[in-house]
């Protein structure tokens, strides 16, 4: 039988007692159960890769391109002076 991405499995998990208790301190918290926090926190680490992936990738273009700019001269300003000002 093929299960569908909504279909809720259990899972075996072995934890630190600690890490259980901290668990479930949040759950608290959160007016969750232990169960639902731990699914909710998993799908948090998910969505975080995502985001930073995001971020990382804006910033890899966005210097990309400033990078290009100065090269080709269109873009001057505080940079070049700076740069020009170590070189003398």
């Amino acid at each position: 039988m093929t299960r569908k991405p909504a279909d809720l499995v259990p899972l075996l998990l072995r934890l630190r007692e600690d890490l259980r208790h901290r668990l479930e301190q949040a759950a608290g918290r959160n007016q969750r159960s232990l169960n639902a926090e731990v699914a909710h926190r998993l799908e948090q680490s998910f969505q975080s890769e995502l985001v930073a992936k995001t971020v990382a990738d804006t910033v890899k273009a966005t210097a990309a391109d400033i990078f290009s700019k100065l090269e080709s001269g269109e873009l001057k300003g505080p940079l070049i002076s700076t740069r020009q000002r170590k070189k003398s």
